[in-house]
């Protein structure tokens, strides 16, 4: 795996949110994006179509949701650490 992908792969999109105990992470990878419709779930951008984008889902308060994030964002990750 690229190093840049680790690192927003271990990046927290929602550090400082409160969860609970059994908040957990089902699924978190990097994908190219098929289509350019799906939204960012942080900046609300349509995602584009042959980007690298991350796709996580994970329980939050008891209720499992998906996520998507764009390139743009997934980059934003990266400057937050260094």
């Amino acid at each position: 795996m690229k190093t840049k992908e680790l690192i927003i792969l271990t990046t927290d999109p929602f550090q400082g949110d409160f969860g609970t105990s059994d908040d957990r992470v089902l699924s978190n990878k990097i994908v190219t994006a098929k289509k350019s419709k799906t939204p960012c779930s942080l900046c609300n951008k349509k995602t584009i179509s042959g980007t690298r984008v991350r796709v996580m889902t994970a329980k939050y308060d008891g209720v499992i949701m998906s996520y998507r994030f764009c390139e743009e964002c997934c980059d934003s990750f990266i400057d937050e650490k260094y």
